[in-house]
């Protein structure tokens, strides 16, 4: 027997108790015996435990007793209630800064790398083909070979399949070495994928940097979903998840803007762009140091509750209560020292898991092969096919529609539920790309005056931007945000490297049969992609649960008696049209 804090948590109602959230919480530390692989807490609750957060009289007090064991914890639905309502959650400047500081080097890689090369596709092609002299303008391709083409057409793709990569190794190094310590070790793979590309003469040189940057890139989306869902309390997990997604933007636009011929996108100044990614390293690096690791894996994954403890309360704040957070944190851990241990292979063919994966696979694809990216890619060649002048020019306007209304799901993510966001987002998608087939229709000769012309301009326009402006809504930020609330610590960041794998697929496709796709089925090229939104619209609609505001403990013991229910395939393709409760 060995002596374990136990911690008194009296809970007093407010005043007025029609609200969970309107709990005091007072703890005292004690020092009792009990068993090394256990601990106690004693609450006492000032309602009725089944209904904590109705009208109650205080006589209904009555307390409740939790304990959690190795071999496995038992909570009951009012400890679930009372766990949320005692919680703390106010942000503190540690959480935004290792926020911050975590985005930086990681998501900013991957969004500037997304659409770096878009406006310099002229130049790139021109510069390094033979016998042609380096221009800006788009009717370079008309002159340029069908091998430059297809150069550029790689490197673009493999930057993807970089990712592809770096999502395999991802994982396993998210738990081997943690969250933090793989975020300042990928800027040694980040740092020269830059320096290659700016150093680049030619398209050899062009493709390995690009997938050296991406095997970067496939790692660090792994790592910063797990670490920014990790450091995260409940009440704000989905806009903290969603700042992945806001670097992403604003570092799309900073790459669009900077290609434009007005400033890095010429002749004598690509090479600036092109590595510029190395700034990002440079800047996590400095700052990241300075932040905590990751709570979760210092308690669960590594065994020390006292370091855990110390990263969580430089978190939260120091006069903030975080014995709940502990006590999950212990739960969890006990639950898991209680299963045995699995390898990839067992996660993935996991019973309990197996929908999950399913539901993963899902919302990776839908965010990728309803052809966002391929807008990224060559919105410059899109608009210029379009019929419109200074294309370039215009490919910033859909990249600041993306940075706003990424901010506005911020807010959104966290009051509307991400099932609900995942849904007005695709069907926005599915009738944007209905719009830009529209606007090549008419370019094609709908309209054979001017009024015409006028109607390919303004539709290209306006479709464009609510594929972005959609996407930014639901598809972008909710994927790589809600894997954190679908899997538990034991198989997180496998399953961050899962979806990283489907995620840089459909991209590497996407990239390589994107403009394939328009051109083969000119003008109707954009239909397709409509078809693919609507589709996993109904997919969403069928199979996505709603997790908003549940604790993780809550989401797994959901999906767990899902998969016991029933048998067979039908553990894969139970529908998800409910909220976790």
């Amino acid at each position: 027997m060995s002596s374990t804090p136990i911690r008194d948590v009296a809970v007093s109602p407010p005043a007025s108790s029609n609200t969970r959230d309107g709990y005091s919480v007072n703890t005292s530390d004690r020092t009792d015996s009990i068993g090394s692989s256990g601990v106690a807490i004693r609450y006492s609750v000032g309602a009725d435990d089944e209904s904590l957060g109705d009208d109650s009289p205080e006589s209904e007090q009555a307390p409740l007793l939790i304990s959690a064991a190795a071999a496995g914890v038992h909570k009951s639905s009012s400890h679930r209630e009372l766990t949320r309502s005692a919680r703390q959650s106010d942000v503190t400047a540690v959480l935004i800064g290792a926020t911050i500081a975590a985005v930086i080097g990681t998501s900013a890689q991957f969004g500037y790398g997304i659409a770096m090369l878009d406006n310099v596709r002229p130049v790139l092609i021109s510069d390094f083909q033979a016998n042609t002299t380096c221009s800006t303008d788009y009717d370079v391709d008309k002159l340029a070979s069908s091998s430059a083409k297809r150069s550029f057409e790689l490197a673009t793709a493999a930057f993807c399949a970089g990712g592809l990569v770096g999502s395999l190794l991802g994982g396993w190094l998210a738990d081997s070495l943690g969250r933090k310590y793989l975020m300042l070790a990928n800027n040694l793979i980040a740092l020269p994928g830059g320096l290659i590309l700016y150093f680049a003469t030619g398209f050899a040189m062009l493709i390995g940097g690009r997938f050296v940057q991406g095997v970067a890139a496939g790692q660090s989306m792994v790592v910063v979903g797990v670490y920014l869902g990790e450091i995260a309390p409940t009440s704000v997990r989905g806009a903290v998840g969603t700042m992945n997604q806001v670097m992403i933007t604003i570092c799309i636009l900073l790459s669009t803007a900077l290609g434009l011929p007005y400033f890095l996108g010429t002749c004598h100044r690509w090479h600036l762009l092109v590595g510029g990614g190395v700034v990002f390293s440079i800047v996590q690096v400095a700052t990241l140091v300075f932040f905590p690791r990751s709570p979760r894996f210092l308690y669960i994954r590594k065994g020390d509750p006292v370091a855990a403890e110390k990263a969580l309360r430089r978190l939260r704040g120091q006069t903030c209560d975080i014995s709940a957070e502990l006590v999950e944190m212990k739960t969890e851990k006990a639950k898991q020292d209680g299963m045995p241990s699995m390898g990839v292979i067992r996660v993935l063919l996991s019973r309990e898991l197996r929908f999950r994966f399913l539901l993963t696979a899902i919302l990776h694809a839908s965010q990728q092969l309803t052809g966002i990216n391929g807008v990224f890619y060559y919105s410059s060649v899109i608009y210029a096919s379009a019929g419109l002048r200074s294309a370039a020019a215009v490919t910033v306007v859909p990249a600041v529609a993306n940075v706003l209304f990424v901010g506005v799901t911020i807010k959104l993510v966290d009051r509307l539920g991400r099932r609900k966001l995942m849904l007005i987002g695709l069907a926005g998608m599915c009738v944007s790309h209905v719009l830009l087939t529209c606007g090549f229709c008419f370019e094609e000769g709908w309209f054979a005056n001017k009024t015409g012309a006028n109607w390919t301009s303004a539709l290209t326009i306006v479709g464009s931007l609510g594929v972005v402006t959609f996407f930014s809504v639901g598809p972008g930020p909710i994927p790589w945000m809600i894997v954190n609330e679908l899997f538990p610590q034991s198989s997180r960041a496998i399953a961050y490297s899962f979806a990283g794998v489907v995620n840089w697929t459909c991209n590497y496709l996407i990239g390589q049969f994107f403009l394939e796709i328009l051109q083969g089925a000119h003008p109707y090229g954009f239909l397709v992609f409509a078809g693919v939104s609507f589709l996993f619209m109904v997919a969403i609609y069928v199979y996505q649960p709603e997790t908003k505001g549940r604790e993780i403990e809550e989401i797994d013991s959901f999906f767990i008696r899902k998969a016991s229910a029933t048998t067979g395939l039908a553990c894969c393709l139970t529908p998800g049209r409910e909220e976790v409760m």
